[in-house]
């Protein structure tokens, strides 16, 4: 599921359980019931699942601005927040 900046779906795409996330990714973009226009930038954030090279690239040629914490930063968040 996608939402909005106010949590308001806008994609959905259903799998199996065991389907990894991330490669859902695709679908989900091109399931959007809205588009921005092509030169308006698009902001998505992603938890570390999604930090792929693959992913970028993805997000890059749809000219959407990732926001991805690295799986390094979750491990050092998740050591102070114990």
């Amino acid at each position: 599921m996608l939402v909005d900046g106010h949590g308001l779906p806008i994609a959905v795409v259903v799998a199996s359980a065991n389907t990894n996330d991330s490669t859902l990714l695709e679908a989900t973009l091109d399931e959007r019931i809205i588009h921005p226009d092509y030169d308006e930038k698009t902001h998505l954030c992603l938890d570390a699942a999604y930090d792929s090279r693959a992913i970028h690239a993805e997000l890059s040629i749809r000219n959407i601005t990732s926001h991805i914490r690295s799986r390094r930063k979750e491990k050092q968040l998740k050591k102070l927040h114990r």
